[in-house]
């Protein structure tokens, strides 16, 4: 069965799809999810937030994902589109769109991301090529308002298909009208991938004072609570 690794995939893209990858985020562009971890005065490296938005996985250019999901198929043999899905990357302005393919013998899964603005969010549907794409393409455009150019029939799962435009003047999608609401109410509460990594470091460093408790079973003659 195709057993592919990331770095592996990436290659074969290089090979036989040039300029399928899209290019790498320069370093610079993480400053808006996460920093880079400062020395400590006893000169160790003190661990910081992380990048969320950095990935062993293959980028692809959202133009190409029909013909690397083709590649991918005929090629390499992964038949099963096992999974498509979205993130709403909100501090950095960007909706990921995950693809998760798989070989009907089983072994792991092979993911591809494509990364849009979210102020157009458009990607060419797969589901003329993957019909197992339809619901999962009309999925995200309902929760997320990713836009699958050709398409057969991208009408809402969920939500009402009366439901249109806010009074604000954006479309309405749950998942970023959630992230859109949370921030002008209270910033602690807004999912973005900034402020998890720093809670995410916030909670480690914290685990590391507590003091390490020493634990038992309970003996035949002690009651339990």
């Amino acid at each position: 069965m195709p057993d592919i690794s990331a770095t592996e995939l990436k290659e074969r893209l290089i090979r036989d799809l040039p300029g399928a990858l899209a290019p790498e985020r320069p370093k610079d562009q993480h400053a808006g999810n996460g920093h880079v971890a400062e020395a400590s005065a006893k000169g160790k490296k003190e661990e910081g937030p992380v990048d969320l938005l950095a990935t062993s996985d293959a980028v692809v250019l959202a133009e190409r994902i029909p013909e690397v999901a083709t590649y991918v198929r005929d090629t390499l043999g992964y038949e099963l589109l096992s999974d498509l899905t979205a993130v709403d990357y909100l501090a950095d302005g960007l909706i990921e769109v995950i693809y998760r393919f798989q070989h009907l013998d089983g072994g792991p899964t092979l993911p591809v991301k494509t990364r849009v603005s979210r102020d157009r969010a458009v990607v060419p549907s797969i589901t003329p090529i993957w019909p197992g794409a339809d619901l999962q393409e009309r999925e995200a455009f309902d929760l997320y308002g990713v836009d699958f150019p050709g398409h057969p029939n991208l009408k809402r799962v969920y939500m009402p298909t009366t439901v249109g435009m806010s009074s604000e003047g954006f479309p309405m999608f749950p998942s970023r009208a959630i992230n859109i609401l949370a921030m002008e109410r209270s910033s602690q509460y807004v999912v973005t991938s900034q402020q998890y990594a720093v809670a995410r470091a916030q909670h480690r460093a914290a685990a590391r004072r507590l003091p390490t408790a020493s634990c038992r079973l309970p003996t035949a003659d002690e009651q339990l609570c």
